[in-house]
C-alpha cells in the first residue's frame, strides 16, 4: 500500500509594493493633475445633477401645494405661509373633462374672483355651440343639471347651489384645475312618422 501523500501547504501571496505617495500607481505629476481634475469635474458634475434634480422637486411640491384646496399635514407651516402671501393668478386655465360628450374644452377666460356658476353656463353655451346641426333640439341639459367634479386630491363635488356662487379661488382651482362634467346628453324625442296616404 502507498503511503498517503500530505497535502502541499499553500505558498504564501507575495507582499505588495506600496503605493506611490499621492496613490499614483506610478502616474507623473502631470497624469495625477489630469486624473484629480477629471475626478473633480465628475463630480461637480453629479452634484449639479443631484443639485437639479432637488430643485425640481421642491418646484413641482410648491406647485403641487399651491394647487392643493387644502393644505397637507406633511406641509411645513412656512411654506403655507409663503403660498397665502403669494398673489393669485390673473387667469385660471380650466380644462373640462365631459366624458358623456367625448370632449374637453379648455377655458382660459376666467379670472380668481368669477363664480363656479360663471363656468358652468359657459360650458353650457360651449356644449350646445358643438350640437349645432342637430335639428334645433339641443341635448344639453339645464345648468342646474350639470356637475362639476375636481377629482384632486382632495375629491370635491360641486352640487350645491352654494358651491356655484363661489369664486374659483374660494374653491382651489386657482391657478389651474381639471374638472369632469357629470351631465349626461338628454334623449331627442323621435321625429313623429309620416302619415300613410
Amino acid at each position: 500500500a502507498a503511503p498517503a501523500l500530505a497535502p502541499k501547504p499553500a505558498p504564501a501571496p507575495a507582499p505588495k509594493p506600496a503605493a506611490p505617495a499621492g496613490g499614483g500607481m506610478g502616474l507623473t505629476e502631470k497624469e495625477r493633475r489630469a486624473r484629480d481634475d477629471e475626478m473633480a469635474a465628475k463630480r461637480q458634475k453629479k452634484e449639479e445633477e443631484k443639485r437639479r434634480i432637488l430643485e425640481q422637486a421642491e418646484a413641482d411640491r410648491r406647485d403641487h401645494e399651491y394647487t392643493s384646496a387644502a393644505p397637507t399635514a406633511a406641509a411645513p407651516a412656512t411654506t403655507a405661509k409663503a403660498d397665502s402671501q403669494a398673489p393669485p393668478p390673473r387667469v385660471v386655465k380650466l380644462q373640462l373633462r365631459c366624458p358623456q360628450w367625448n370632449r374637453s374644452v379648455p377655458f382660459t377666460c376666467f379670472e380668481p374672483e368669477s363664480k363656479l356658476g360663471d363656468v358652468r353656463h359657459c360650458l353650457r353655451q360651449e356644449l350646445i355651440a358643438g350640437e349645432m346641426g342637430t335639428g334645433g333640439q339641443s341635448r344639453v341639459p339645464e345648468e342646474d343639471a350639470i356637475v362639476l367634479v375636481d377629482r384632486g386630491p382632495p375629491s370635491k363635488r360641486f352640487a350645491s347651489p352654494e358651491d356655484y356662487q363661489k369664486t374659483l379661488l374660494e374653491l382651489g382651482l386657482c391657478p389651474s384645475a381639471l374638472l369632469f362634467v357629470e351631465a349626461a346628453p338628454l334623449a331627442l324625442p323621435e321625429p313623429p312618422a309620416p302619415e300613410a296616404p
